[in-house]
């Protein structure tokens, strides 16, 4: 019955306001479970780095154990920079409502908090393995940063869609 195209139930699926209700409970969802896999994974990498860090040392972790820290800090700054950047989107927003009475600013979405900052979280990993090797110095800073504002330029214009 529920499979019949002339239906009730395809009839109401039919309905722009019914499209409408399952798109915002659909993104509801999706926000939710993101904002928790975030928390999930930065909390759980920060775990499993400490432990590293307390059990182990760089000489006998070898190159899969290195690979495995700056994984583990890029997924703990990764979630500290999405969760600064989302919150500091909405105290933006609150606080420029009060002085913008055209156009007030817009608080960024916990996805696009989370594009950006998967961006800016890879510039102290970067540095982090530059300092690791003994060659930073002003060029690679400054390579580092332009790195980082074409990589945000092109965030910003995906996804803006």
């Amino acid at each position: 019955m529920a499979g019949r195209s002339g239906s009730l139930e395809s009839f109401i699926l039919r309905l722009p306001v019914t499209n409408r209700i399952v798109d915002r409970l659909m993104n509801a969802i999706v926000g939710n479970m993101l904002g928790k896999v975030i928390a999930t994974s930065t909390v759980l990498a920060g775990i499993i780095l400490i432990i590293m860090l307390q059990t182990t040392n760089p000489s006998t972790v070898g190159p899969l154990g290195l690979l495995a820290v700056f994984f583990l800090l890029y997924i703990v700054i990764l979630g500290a920079i999405t969760e600064m950047i989302w919150v500091g989107s909405h105290m933006v927003q609150v606080v420029g409502s009060r002085f913008a009475s055209k156009r007030p600013p817009r608080k960024l979405s916990l996805r696009k908090a989370y594009y950006y900052s998967s961006v800016v979280a890879l510039g102290p990993i970067m540095t982090l393995a530059m300092l690791s090797i003994g060659s930073f110095g002003f060029y690679e800073m400054l390579l580092i940063l332009v790195f980082l504002g074409v990589a945000l330029l092109y965030v910003s214009r995906r996804s803006s869609h």
